[in-house]
């Protein structure tokens, strides 16, 4: 479900009422270089730096059962 947001205004003395009604719309971007940029549409996005992660999370010395002994 959008989320949906309401404004309503009243003029005592002018006897009007405004009434706006719209549905908010949220923007998240991801960059390969660990920025998130998060926000409305229509108003500016605020940029994160994401934390660092390892692209090949593998171990630098196998254990010596792995390595194939002779």
């Amino acid at each position: 479900p959008v989320p949906r947001w309401c404004r309503r205004e009243v003029d005592t003395e002018r006897r009007e009422t405004l009434e706006h009604r719209g549905a908010t719309r949220v923007l998240q971007q991801r960059s390969p270089w660990g920025l998130l940029r998060v926000g409305v549409l229509g108003q500016p996005l605020a940029t994160h730096l994401l934390p660092y992660a390892r692209t090949l999370p593998l171990p630098l010395f196998a254990p010596p059962d792995l390595r194939g002994a002779k």
